[in-house]
């Protein structure tokens, strides 16, 4: 009888210690929703068939810009006011600068010894300097240069695939050819570069290749350093590099393929548009290579990646901070630990910043000169942390979206899906993009 006294006093001590905890944004004059005890708002935000993006959305019509739910008994912070946002990614970025993990079974990620394969991504602290510092000269515009022709042969292969649906029938673009098997593709790439170029041998006799991908970068850029240092540093660097490769893999394939998904659907609904983006590129790119000078020209086809961006900001889950010393964000308090998650959706569609057409697809808008918020357009983040990849997204992005439409024109028919179906926590991919293809030549 005393077992049993003792566990329901337990019981009933853990449980009211819960539901205190799930009062933090009651007791701060924030609003939001309750959630389960215990799991506050994890299992509806864990449905792949109803992603995250639009349950947030759904709660910001109903609570307003900011508001508050939880993570188990995690406080997370939900904003969607551009002038929080600068603050947060900006201009209190010291007290914001690490990234909300979503995995909570790890250790302190500023420790080599307890996380010794952290990417920059999740990394934090000086730890995250100094992954950022090895990243930031193979990702530089120079490296994007060097490497534009083996992307761009990679691109050329993909577009290839596309000739078999030359037939006039209905296929998935987003699982034929720019998903499921161009990341195989990717994969390949990378495996036999991983093979080709890890090679401390050739570091150590001092044999030089020219830089092809973005692992010769890495290696071009700290060769001296790997000569010449000892064999802990070397191997903290070679750690270091292969985990930057598999965040590039995992966290930039996903939101490319997504990305130019959406776009060709987009362009399908408004043929004007794909009519215009062809004429400039026929116009800019008279060879059958797109140069990294003439992508650069391509200021249409940027307008429509930006665009697809703007209304699908498939990497909107970086978009978050956690709170590593106390401050305040606009009028609130916020504690050590809490996480922030920026309300991209929300922000994209916000009308008072895009105009009453903030939900239609409007390239030409990128064109207008009206002044915007800076925080008005923010799918790769913002501030020190925004997306390292940012550049090269865009221009796999473009490069690949000016080839298609150099060769083809996409047209919707009667499989064509009228309304995307989407799935996804992390990143929202469409179920399917069904495309009709014609050869324009």
């Amino acid at each position: 009888m005393s077992f049993l006294i003792a566990f329901l006093f337990v019981a009933v001590a853990v449980t009211g210690y819960y539901t205190w905890l799930h009062t933090y944004w009651k007791r701060k004059g924030i609003s939001g929703p309750r959630g389960l005890p215990f799991l506050g708002s994890f299992y509806e935000l864990a449905d792949v068939n109803n992603p995250r993006v639009f349950i947030i959305r759904k709660w910001a019509k109903k609570f307003g810009k900011v508001f508050g739910f939880y993570e188990g008994a995690t406080p997370v912070l939900v904003v969607g006011d551009p002038d929080m946002l600068q603050e947060l990614f900006i201009k209190k970025f010291e007290n914001f600068n690490a990234r909300k993990t979503t995995n909570y079974i790890h250790g302190d990620l500023e420790n080599e010894k307890e996380e010794p394969l952290v990417n920059v991504f999740f990394s934090q602290g000086n730890r995250w300097k100094k992954l950022r510092a090895l990243n930031n000269p193979a990702l530089s515009v120079k490296s994007l240069r060097l490497t534009h022709d083996n992307m761009e042969n990679s691109v050329i292969c993909m577009v290839d695939m596309f000739s078999k649906h030359e037939d006039g029938k209905p296929f998935n673009i987003h699982e034929t050819a720019v998903g499921t098997k161009y990341k195989e593709w990717v994969m390949f790439n990378l495996m036999v570069a991983l093979k080709n170029n890890l090679q401390l041998e050739n570091v150590k006799l001092g044999i030089e290749n020219p830089p092809a991908d973005f692992i010769d970068m890495f290696l071009e850029y700290y060769s001296e350093t790997l000569k010449n240092c000892e064999r802990p540093v070397k191997i903290d660097i070679l750690n270091s590099i292969t985990g930057s490769v598999f965040a590039f893999l995992v966290a930039g394939y996903d939101t490319t393929a997504n990305t130019l998904a959406y776009a060709c659907h987009m362009l399908m609904k408004h043929p004007e548009k794909m009519e215009k983006a062809q004429k400039e590129i026929d116009e800019i790119c008279t060879s059958e290579n797109i140069s990294y000078d003439d992508m650069s020209k391509l200021k249409y086809v940027d307008a429509i990646i930006k665009e697809t961006l703007r209304l699908f900001p498939v990497g909107w889950f970086a978009c978050s901070r956690q709170c590593v010393t106390p401050t305040t964000l606009g009028k609130y308090y916020i504690d050590a630990g809490v996480r922030i998650e920026a309300d991209v959706g929300a922000l994209h569609l916000d009308k008072e910043i895009w105009g009453e057409n903030a939900e239609d697809f409007v390239p030409e808008r990128w064109f207008d000169s009206t002044s915007r918020h800076t925080m008005s357009w923010i799918p790769f983040g913002a501030g020190p942390r925004q997306c390292v990849g940012m550049r090269l997204g865009l221009a796999e992005a473009k490069t690949t979206l000016a080839h298609v439409l150099k060769k083809y024109t996409l047209y919707a028919g009667p499989e064509t899906e009228k309304e995307l179906k989407y799935q996804g926590c992390a990143t929202i991919s469409p179920e399917k993009v069904t495309v009709y293809l014609k050869n324009r030549f």
